[in-house]
């Protein structure tokens, strides 16, 4: 015990360490601002100095962390728990009232969250359409006119918004607390994470796992910039997954089904964790037909305002399912397959992207049917099922932006994976496609980086005996769930 003391008391330098590290990566994001300011062009940023800067840290984190849990073991630490809790909370403090650095998806949510708070459907125009509205009052009108650059900068103005309508009402409380202000949105995406963080642990203390093990999304440095400098949106998303998943572990499987129904409402790819939810419920079929029934009430409702302004080509549904595609490999893997098997006689209704987009599709329906075919021994096995969907749909993704990582980065917390918190460390290199692109060498980037970014995770998922980073203890622990 007297040994074990010890150990703890000579790792806190290294935690101090580390929690400096990401705090000069704060500084960092403070420093390069003003040269990524915009109307500065992409080639007179110092895009490779932030990419390398920005990289080291991410790896470090991935190579340093692990080691800091081994040697904090299984014995509670509150003093470091709170330790830990308070610095990811001033790590994101620091960054409000900062702009964001090679981000604007803020601005649509922004739009959005004034649109939906004024009664209007965000997904009848898209801000195209609306800025060609000249009667004042309307109310869009008047909205245009009172977000001025945020409405002007909205990305991809041709198309609708893609977010269903749960994400629209964590808009429209931004809104609510003040009209298109970046750090409100920043506070209620802050109100959303430090719920998940409550989730994370008390599912972390049914498993009977470390507490401090949440350091591996609340000190990750990707999350920290992707959520507060960037502000996407995906804690709004992870609230609601990890409520299902905590449900789920409690037999609470109705409740559970609610809830990722609920998370459908944010982005769609939860419908799919709730295959193993029914399926643990076959031999009941009177709870598994209550659940479908409140599954399926729920999601009428998320789907009734976006189904009745219609998916036409200005739609930003039918886009992102048609068109999106970024810093994938795999989707490059089933682009060259799509092209070797692709049937010319059905180019009318198939080409050969949407053919690799079901080549995906294909593959990941496979893998969730070979995982669920057997019932589940127990409710922790059904999370794990939850944690390998997601993991499955991070990977399989036509479109690895960043901020995706995100999706997996609190399942990280209970079920540690090298492989995967790699991932996490690599797709930083994203940036690096803005320099490229302004060089004049996309191309590089698309058939260079993403390999250099997807094949080091793919050989070491691969090979798995790098995917956890914990002890041998910690691993048959892991085993077992």
């Amino acid at each position: 015990m007297h040994s074990h003391e010890n150990s703890l008391k000579q790792i806190w330098p290294a935690w101090f360490g580390l929690v400096f590290v990401l705090a000069l990566s704060v500084f960092a994001l403070r420093y390069f601002q003003p040269e990524f300011a915009y109307g500065v062009d992409l080639a007179d940023m110092p895009l490779l100095a932030f990419v390398s800067i920005f990289f080291a840290i991410c790896v470090l984190f991935v190579f340093i962390l692990p080691r800091l849990v081994r040697k904090t073991g299984y014995q509670v630490n509150i003093p470091l728990l709170l330790f830990i809790m308070i610095a990811g909370l001033l790590l994101r403090l620091a960054m409000f009232d900062m702009p964001t650095l090679l981000e604007d998806d803020y601005k649509r949510y922004l739009w959005d969250g004034a649109v939906t708070a004024n009664g209007e459907n965000p997904y009848a125009n898209s801000p195209q359409a609306i800025s060609g509205i000249t009667d004042k009052d309307d109310v869009l009108y008047r909205l245009k006119e009172e977000a001025g650059s945020v409405f002007d900068r909205i990305n991809y103005p041709e198309f609708s918004t893609v977010y269903p309508p749960v994400a629209q009402a964590a808009f429209a409380a931004a809104y609510l607390l003040k009209p298109f202000d970046l750090d409100m949105l920043r506070l209620v995406l802050l109100i959303c994470e430090i719920g998940c963080v409550v989730l994370i642990m008390k599912i972390l203390l049914h498993l009977k796992k470390p507490l401090v093990w949440v350091a591996f999304y609340w000190l990750n440095p990707l999350v920290l910039k992707e959520v507060g400098n960037s502000a996407h949106m995906e804690p709004i998303l992870l609230l609601p997954v990890l409520g299902a998943c905590y449900l789920a572990l409690n037999g609470r499987l109705i409740f559970s089904s609610a809830l990722l129904a609920v998370a459908a409402g944010v982005k769609v790819w939860p419908i799919l964790l709730i295959v193993p939810v029914w399926r643990q419920m076959l031999n009941a079929p009177k709870q598994l037909i209550a659940s479908a029934l409140v599954f399926a009430s729920i999601l009428s409702l998320m789907v009734a305002p976006i189904l009745s302004a219609g998916l036409n080509e200005h739609s930003g549904f039918a886009a992102f399912g048609n068109l999106w595609q970024a810093s994938s490999a795999v989707y490059l893997v089933a682009e060259a397959t799509a092209d070797l098997v692709w049937p010319y006689w059905l180019d009318v209704y198939l080409d050969i992207p949407k053919l690799a987009r079901l080549i995906l599709v294909f593959c990941l329906a496979g893998f969730i049917g070979m995982l669920c075919l057997k019932q589940a021994d127990d409710n922790r096995q059904v999370l794990k099922r939850m944690f390998f969907i997601t993991a499955a749909i991070y990977l399989l993704a036509p479109s690895h932006a960043p901020w995706y990582f995100i999706w997996i980065a609190p399942f990280l917390c209970i079920f540690p994976n090298f492989g995967l918190m790699l991932a996490g460390a690599l797709i930083s290199l994203h940036y690096s496609f803005f320099y490229f692109n302004a060089c004049g060498m996309a191309d590089l980037y698309h058939d260079g980086i993403v390999w250099i970014i997807w094949l080091p995770v793919w050989i070491t998922l691969l090979f798995g005996y790098f995917s956890s980073p914990v002890t041998t203890a910690d691993r048959k622990v892991l085993h077992e769930l």
